[in-house]
């Protein structure tokens, strides 16, 4: 059975990129790895040879796959693993942390929404073909397992948590999808309908304007707004319509200042009604 440790450093990032987005290829290597060709299949096949069972060869996508015995192995390295290779594969292809670090490597707060690595790679590679997906799905709405039909267009964290965009074939209508209450994934052949093109709410995009609370003492909105505003007034941030709800519950921000009071909330959104459209329903 394959260790880990046994793996050469040097290694170890194609490893991580195998659980994430459940396949490398040459080309991938190449891109994240700058090698020649040359260079990059050889560290596929010393990889491969290493870990027979955790990569079965694609002659369609011409790259590797990973196995169930890969995404058993991760499992079983239980959640504190799973959440550190899944900050290294984001460093690794350069999308933004899922948080801070101290010296000594150690996470200021435990990440309790780290994704499953099987999840995450079946939707990585369905948004990458195009293809349609079957999900499990729970949600506070329907908490018992439910089955649904997605066509995935972007994989995106939203405040603490990790979401899938697509197409909800049940629903007929674009939705976001939480991929901590994603139960299973499994890929389908069957091509996707609507793209990303089609995502009126994902195009879109909408400036929402920050101030100080109104109830606020005038030195307290002086705090608030040397913090956050850079000593100005306000702030515009512009942000994706499908993303504004999670932008404001993530800052914290009322929506109503008269129901919403400091000290819980020091920051107001002062264009709400403009907003209202891209709100979570209350």
């Amino acid at each position: 059975m394959q260790r880990e440790r046994d793996i050469p450093t040097r290694l170890r990032p194609l490893l991580i990129l195998l659980t994430w987005e459940g396949e490398v290829g040459r080309a991938r290597v190449m891109e994240l790895f700058e090698l020649s060709p040359v260079r990059a299949s050889e560290w596929i096949k010393e990889l491969r040879d290493l870990c027979p069972d955790w990569m079965a060869w694609d002659s369609i996508g011409r790259c590797y796959l990973a196995t169930d015995a890969l995404f058993r192995t991760i499992a079983r390295q239980g959640a504190s693993r799973a959440e550190e290779t899944f900050a290294s594969y984001l460093a690794l292809t350069r999308i933004p942390s899922l948080h801070a670090k101290g010296e000594q490597g150690m996470h200021v707060f435990p990440d309790f929404n780290v994704p499953s690595a099987r999840v995450f790679a079946t939707l990585w590679r369905s948004i990458r073909e195009s293809t349609a997906a079957a999900i499990t799905y729970r949600s506070m709405k329907h908490p018992e397992p439910h089955q649904r039909t997605i066509e995935p267009h972007n994989l995106v964290r939203a405040g603490r948590r990790w979401h899938v965009r697509g197409y909800c074939r049940q629903n007929q209508d674009f939705r976001d999808f939480a991929l901590g209450r994603i139960v299973t994934a499994i890929p389908t052949l069957d091509p996707a309908t609507h793209g990303v093109q089609d995502d009126s709410a994902w195009s879109t995009h909408v400036e929402v304007v920050l101030v100080p609370h109104p109830q606020l003492t005038p030195m307290q909105e002086e705090v608030v707004r040397f913090e956050n505003f850079g000593g100005t007034s306000a702030r515009r941030q512009t942000c994706r319509a499908a993303l504004v709800a999670y932008l404001i519950q993530d800052l914290r921000a009322a929506t109503d200042s008269k129901r919403q009071r400091p000290p819980d909330y020091q920051i107001a959104v002062a264009n709400i009604e403009e907003l209202h459209t891209w709100l979570f329903p209350t």
